[in-house]
């Protein structure tokens, strides 16, 4: 069966709610960063043009991973109703799509600010590479989590120069503290319904690699630096004691849930856990802009 062309103005719809979750989880953290370096209150322009710009860049870097996955997704039960493999987006129209976002996205970030362009540019860079046939990080050991890794300290400094023309240390902090939580989160839940298909074609990321046990162990290591990082470094970037205390009771409470499913896999004990593990995400972001705010009582 051929692929469908409908044309740009019909595969952009089709495209962006195929990859909805992705982009708004982008965006969302963008967001996040800008409202803890604004203190709650950042700069309305400069923020919206910088979270347009990330909704932008977002959905180009993942069309653009759908291209070159094609042929993967198409022997994944969920990713093959994707409208590429599904053949409902032609690879031209999808081709056309990723551009034009990409171009728009980093001309956005260019208006805001020349070094917020820079670390958007590198943000894209990264994302391109993970799935670019040369590059093929996501193929590399242990390379596929490091790049992963980088993309939120970019946005984090992408963050920064385009709404204070420097670096912000509680924004980067931010930025560290997410990147930290979701990269090791993404060989544990993430890739979980990947694995036939990157088994197949041989990819060598964390999730593949690592056992059960490896897994948790990676994010209970996780959790430990989170909790540690936090109380040891909350005065010197303006964060309100509210932050540690906090950060270390709900990192307890998921530790807590964590170390009974290591040993042996329970499928309701680990839904339980990545029930906790979105809540605890959630929260957390809510936690460093509160503990930004100037409140007389915390």
């Amino acid at each position: 069966m051929s692929s469908e062309n409908v044309g740009f103005l019909k595969a952009f719809p089709i495209l962006f709610r195929s990859r909805l979750e992705a982009i708004f989880i982008w965006s969302w953290l963008t967001t996040i960063i800008c409202l803890v370096l604004g203190r709650g209150f950042p700069p309305l322009w400069p923020t919206l043009f910088t979270v347009l710009s990330m909704i932008l860049l977002s959905m180009s870097t993942y069309v653009y991973n759908d291209i070159t996955d094609m042929e993967m997704d198409a022997h994944n039960e969920v990713k093959g109703k994707r409208p590429l493999p599904s053949k409902r987006v032609s690879i031209n129209d999808a081709k056309k799509v990723s551009v034009v976002t990409g171009v728009l996205g980093l001309a956005t970030s260019f208006l805001v600010s020349t070094y917020g362009f820079i670390f958007a540019s590198l943000y894209t860079l990264v994302l391109i590479g993970y799935s670019h046939p040369i590059t093929r990080f996501k193929k590399r050991f242990l390379l596929n989590e490091l790049f992963y890794f980088t993309c939120f300290p970019w946005v984090g400094l992408m963050v920064c120069y385009a709404l204070e023309g420097r670096v912000v240390m509680s924004a980067m902090f931010a930025a560290i503290i997410f990147g930290s939580f979701i990269t090791p989160m993404k060989p544990l839940f993430g890739d979980s319904t990947d694995m036939y298909e990157d088994k197949l074609f041989g990819m060598r990321h964390l999730g593949v690699v690592l056992s059960w046990k490896g897994k948790i162990q990676l994010m209970i290591v996780t959790l430990l630096f989170i909790m540690t990082i936090t109380p040891l470094t909350y005065v010197q970037l303006g964060f309100s004691v509210v932050v540690p205390i906090m950060v270390v009771a709900m990192s307890l409470g998921f530790l807590r849930i964590m170390f009974p499913i290591m040993n042996a896999y329970d499928t309701a004990m680990v839904m339980r856990a990545k029930r906790f593990s979105h809540i605890y995400f959630f929260l957390l972001q809510i936690v460093l802009i509160v503990g930004t705010l100037n409140l007389g009582f915390l």
